[in-house]
């Protein structure tokens, strides 16, 4: 009840009163009442009196809930924890409580018939004016927000909520809510900022972030996948992540996402293999978490992936060194142990192959003895040849290097290759014009094609198999990056001759690749095991390269790379070949330690080629007999390995003594190893035991030939 209708009810009560008491006594005095008439008067007016208590009673009680109510108002509207005005059509607050005149530190009386405009920043004047206009043009409730001016301190940020009402003369009336958000629009702000940062951090990452739902399609990628895979993002969203694998590696990722998508097992540290749209392979390891929905069900996947392509490869790279490596120190053992083998061995083949020859230069022997002595000889070269092919698998060749044509070489020997493989098998050759020219020694090419065409054949399984041999050019880029031996080959110049056996066989596994050119390994129960080693060691005593490449169960292709000669370096290989005679007689200072050895190579310079020969048994020997006999001897023959005084110390005395005497180096290990290294002086020629006579005197012709005539 308000004030007025309290002060209506007492008026009402006095007239009420008046009235009774006017009914009561009339015009009548007291005096001319009668007893009873006084005393039913008297009833009345107690009758009255209570009813008038009873009346107050109820107006005190009005009193106190209107006094309630203005509490409750006060605490519900002025103390609500959100600020209320009311603005006219014009703007003009006509009524704020004390939460909105607290907002902005002032008192109700400071914001009364004030336009609200006044408390707005100015930037922001347009978003209240816009919305105040859509408010009174519309009817609709609008809700924004912008920033107030707060007396002595920063502006903050409210949020408006402005309803369209009557008032009580039927006027339009803006009703509005005012709530501060500064804290809201502060942590909006930082998390604005934390999200740019994020998006900045995941766009330029060089992880690739994804998400996918669950089939496995992705929904989302960052641009590290273009970087990475090669295709356009708009390429990739919408496809299942197994369509950009190999169909094998699609078939296994299929089932474990599967597994994933069921949470099974996390998805950390998973590897798996792509493939980049230039088809190469790429190596990612993926980090991820599942995606739930309100009801915790598993709707997908989100994570990181990195690219571990070059790890990968730098492990496989070190694999292959490693393996680079074993093959080296093996080899470098073999070397060393099969040169020491050699060495020894050849100075007794010497020793047994030049009495055979000496013996059989004796014409009184009859055919018999002859044909026995010559069986005898032949075993010995033969036994020769196996120690020479444990050499020639190490590289360490004594062959005669010349300028060779590799097309007319291959040509040459077609009726002999094809002879070696049974008629149903298919044979096909392919030659470039001649002029393919290489530095070499052609019986060692014909053993290294002869040795691959064997072992083509023997990998044949079907009548409908077919060999291949091709002679062609290719520069450097143009070879294969495929299984290379030597593994340390360096390649000299641009330009290779390339010979080529390739057969539809069996193929070679995987696990025996590497074990190819090994000395005596082979996959068949009859092969001798040698083959692949000789070819090795023949290609890298030519500075060549070996590539092999094979599909199990359907081909192998054998390349072989050897640097190509060219006109000049062919003049001058055929003006070197251009030996001159020499005249036989005269003393030769023959030095070896081996007692059988320096007898066998004496009596062959003396029988055969009609020398005078004297003998020392290490360097100090023949540094004095040289000393004794200067003037008379016309070369030396020098044993390399030798107590006391080795072969290039003997040649350096020799040389103080006498600078252009000319001497021939001999040792049963082979030139390239020999010669190996800085030498003070060196020999005109080298000799390769065990050695024939024929070759000894292309020895001495080469020696005698570099020796300058005297001046007049």
């Amino acid at each position: 009840m308000s004030d007025k209708q309290m002060i209506s009810g007492q008026s009402n009560l006095r007239i009420d009163l008046d009235e009774k008491e006017s009914g009561v006594f009339g015009a009548r005095s007291l005096e001319s009442m009668s007893h009873d008439e006084v005393r039913r008067a008297l009833h009345e007016l107690q009758v009255h009196q209570i009813e008038l208590e009873m009346q107050n009673e109820e107006l005190r009680q009005t009193r106190a809930e209107l006094e309630n109510s203005r509490a409750r108002y006060f605490e519900l509207y002025d103390l609500a924890p959100v600020g209320y005005f009311t603005t006219n059509e014009e703007g003009v607050l006509t009524e704020v409580n004390l939460t909105a005149a607290s907002m902005l530190g002032l008192t109700k009386k400071d914001m009364l018939k004030v336009l609200f405009s006044r408390f707005i920043l100015p930037g922001d004047l347009g978003i209240y004016y816009k919305n105040r206009r859509q408010l009174f043009e519309i009817g609709d409730k609008q809700v924004y927000e912008l920033r107030l001016l707060r007396k002595e301190t920063d502006p903050f940020w409210a949020r408006i909520e402005a309803t369209l009402v009557t008032d009580a003369v039927g006027m339009p009336t803006c009703r509005a809510v005012l709530s501060d958000i500064t804290e809201h629009k502060l942590a909006e702000e930082t998390l604005k900022k934390s999200m740019s940062l994020y998006n900045d951090l995941v766009e330029t990452s060089q992880d690739l972030i994804f998400q996918c739902d669950a089939s496995g399609r992705y929904t989302y990628l960052n641009p590290a996948w273009e970087t990475v895979f090669g295709y356009k993002i708009e390429e990739m969203l919408g496809k299942k992540y197994y369509e950009f694998q190999t169909h094998e590696m699609a078939e296994l990722n299929q089932s474990e996402f599967d597994h994933f998508i069921q949470g099974e097992y996390p998805i950390k540290g998973y590897e798996t293999v792509h493939v980049g749209k230039s088809g190469n392979p790429i190596h990612l390891v993926f980090n991820a978490k599942f995606l739930t929905d309100e009801y915790g069900e598993i709707i997908g996947v989100r994570g990181s992936a990195y690219d571990n392509t070059d790890r990968k490869q730098m492990e496989e790279n070190n694999e292959k060194l490693l393996a680079q490596n074993w093959q080296l120190q093996k080899t470098k053992s073999l070397g060393v142990m099969a040169g020491g083998i050699a060495h020894h061995f050849n100075n007794q083949l010497f020793a047994v192959t030049g009495n055979l020859y000496l013996a059989l230069d004796n014409n009184g022997l009859d055919s018999d003895t002859i044909d026995k002595l010559t069986n005898a000889r032949l075993a010995a070269e033969k036994a020769a040849e196996i120690s020479g092919l444990m050499l020639t698998y190490l590289g360490q060749t004594s062959g005669k290097y010349d300028p060779i044509d590799l097309s007319d070489l291959c040509r040459k020997h077609m009726l002999l290759l094809r002879s070696a493989i049974p008629k149903n098998i298919g044979f096909e050759a392919k030659f470039q014009p001649s002029g393919i020219f290489i530095k070499g020694d052609a019986n060692q090419i014909q053993m290294a094609l002869g040795n691959l065409i064997i072992n083509a054949y023997e990998s044949l399984s079907n009548s409908h198999d077919s060999i291949a041999l091709s002679v062609s050019t290719v520069n450097l880029s143009e070879i294969p990056d495929a299984l290379r031996f030597p593994r340390d080959w360096q390649p000299q110049g641009e330009f290779f001759a390339c010979m080529e056996v390739s057969d539809s066989g069996c193929g070679i596994a995987e696990a025996d690749m590497e074990k190819l050119f090994d000395p005596f390994f082979t996959t068949r129960f009859t092969g001798r095991g040698l083959g692949l080693s000789v070819v090795l060691g023949i290609v890298n005593a030519h500075g060549g390269l070996i590539t092999v490449e094979s599909v199990l169960n359907k081909e192998s292709k054998f390349r072989l790379f050897f640097p190509l000669l060219y006109d000049e370096n062919i003049e001058q290989f055929e003006k070197a070949a251009q030996l001159s005679e020499f005249e036989d007689g005269g003393t030769v200072l023959l030095v070896d330690d081996n007692n059988s050895v320096l007898q066998t190579s004496k009596a062959i310079l003396e029988r055969s080629l009609g020398f005078r020969v004297i003998t020392a048994n290490d360097g100090i020997e023949a540094v004095e007999a040289f000393r004794q006999h200067m003037d008379e001897i016309r070369f030396v023959v020098c044993d390399l390995t030798m107590p006391r005084m080795d072969g290039w110390e003997t040649l350096t005395a020799l040389r103080k003594l006498s600078p252009g005497i000319p001497v021939i180096l001999s040792s049963g290990y082979d030139k390239a190893h020999v010669m190996a290294g800085e030498h003070p002086e060196l020999p005109q020629s080298f000799l390769g035991k065990p050695y024939k006579p024929r070759e000894l005197r292309n020895a001495i012709a080469e020696a005698l030939m570099q020796v300058k005539p005297p001046l007049d």
